[in-house]
């Protein structure tokens, strides 16, 4: 059973001596002494806090690994419908900066060439959104 409860971010907390702190920042600084600035959840499951899901990385490889966002109407992380060209557009970001990679007849042909575009600029942080809502527990 894991220690503490999942905050409104989908994380584990647990409080020690009155302060509350991440378990994946706790459990990363037991076995390695040390934190990086980010932790990333390689898989995307927030509460599974096993050494091998957890991964240093920076504020933008984290974002990298990000899930598709709520807002996202298309159902492909990446993809957009631009009502006055009526065609579907593909775009990503890497280190705050913008990369537009066009307007395409079909939702499939945008989604092929963001997610190559990703794979190519993200590397091991490449997350195509398949990993949807929070975490259920028990996980353990």
């Amino acid at each position: 059973m894991p220690a503490g409860y999942i905050n409104n971010f989908g994380y584990l907390i647990t409080g020690i001596n009155g302060k509350m702190f991440p378990n994946h920042r706790l459990i990363w600084f037991y076995h390695h002494g040390s934190l990086p600035e980010f932790l990333d959840h390689i898989g995307g499951n927030r509460v599974n806090n096993g050494l091998e899901n957890l991964q240093p990385a920076s504020k933008a490889q984290n974002c990298q690994n990000a899930k598709r966002p709520s807002r996202n109407t298309s159902g492909v992380k990446g993809v957009s419908w631009h009502k006055h060209m009526k065609k579907w557009r593909a775009t990503l970001c890497t280190e705050g900066m913008p990369h537009y990679l066009g307007y395409f007849n079909s939702i499939e042909d945008a989604e092929q060439a963001v997610m190559s575009a990703r794979e190519s600029l993200h590397g091991i942080f490449a997350n195509h959104g398949e990993h949807e809502g929070r975490p259920k527990l028990p996980l353990f």
